[in-house]
């Protein structure tokens, strides 16, 4: 955390409604009192909720929820382009209450989890307060685990914002849960492996891969995209030789490729659009298509893991 950090990132832990209500109610109308750009982003239950206990709603733009966070990096995008758009109109600070989704799938919560990491970095210049609600009624207790190592305060119904002592720099966050994400079948020999492709020759080879899943079309078109920007980004800015390998059971795909150069300077590169710096559109669009993607800087080179389908297990 530097001198530069505003933004401000804060987990409401809660348990019932009205513990809910506690904590949003003057959360959002101090916001609208200070004339800050003051936001609601939860889901349709919970905005009728708070909306009616609030009353005089004047001040507060409910966000389409289902629309804004319909992926982490979709959201970081908008997120990102929206906070910085109200401030650089005149908005004084932006206040946001903002729910991820967090009660379905591991798969789907890794994407999220790395979303609440990498927030902590890439909104940090930006003079902007998030409190985020979880739900201890339909949240698994490893993610709430996740929560805190990703928020740096509390938000509490009592009116405390306490900081929270398990928060984790979102570096060595996002690093530990890269190396944890290893899937069991790399352990195997791989089922393709090719030295050097092309990114038709990647494509094809997957390809072939993919027939042996019961995954749908989609699916597979989104990792084949994902397969062609990363095998792409190895050879252009990487060093060689780039080794593809890849393993498949009926419903999932992981394909990790290595090339021997130190990998992109930036840790969070390809959490948001950006064509300044090397790699950085392809692994947007990487993490947009696949169910999970590590980063993998080592010793001696690089590697890129990605998966679609359903996690191990």
């Amino acid at each position: 955390m530097t001198d530069a950090r505003r933004f401000r990132h804060e987990a409401a832990i809660y348990r019932s409604d009205d513990e809910l209500l506690a904590v949003a109610v003057p959360f959002l109308r101090e916001g609208v009192q200070a004339g800050e750009a003051t936001l609601l982003g939860v889901d349709e239950r919970e905005q009728r909720l708070i909306l009616e206990a609030l009353g005089d709603t004047d001040g507060i733009t409910p966000l389409a929820w289902g629309e804004v966070y319909a992926s982490p990096y979709a959201a970081l995008e908008w997120n990102h382009r929206t906070l910085n758009d109200l401030l650089a109109n005149g908005a004084p600070r932006v206040r946001v209450l903002g729910a991820v989704p967090s009660h379905g799938t591991a798969a789907t919560w890794d994407g999220w989890a790395r979303y609440e990491a990498a927030v902590n970095h890439l909104y940090g210049p930006l003079d902007v307060w998030s409190v985020c609600p979880y739900d201890t009624r339909r949240t698994a207790d490893d993610v709430l685990a996740d929560v805190e190592r990703t928020h740096t305060h509390l938000a509490a119904p009592d009116g405390g914002h306490v900081p929270i002592p398990a928060y984790t720099d979102p570096v060595a966050f996002l690093t530990e849960r890269a190396r944890q994400a290893a899937d069991p079948l790399e352990a195997e020999a791989p089922h393709v492996a090719e030295r050097d492709p092309t990114p038709g020759e990647a494509r094809r080879t997957i390809t072939a891969l993919a027939k042996a899943t019961f995954l749908d079309a989609a699916t597979v078109e989104r990792l084949l995209l994902a397969v062609s920007e990363v095998v792409t980004n190895a050879t252009v800015h990487g060093a060689p030789p780039v080794d593809l390998r890849g393993w498949a059971t009926d419903d999932r795909i992981v394909v990790t490729v290595r090339d021997h150069g130190p990998g992109p300077d930036d840790p969070f590169v390809g959490f948001l659009p950006r064509r300044d710096q090397p790699g950085g559109l392809g692994l947007w669009i990487t993490n947009q298509a696949c169910s999970r993607v590590a980063l993998l800087p080592e010793p001696e080179g690089f590697t890129v893991r990605i998966t679609v389908g359903a996690p191990p297990g």
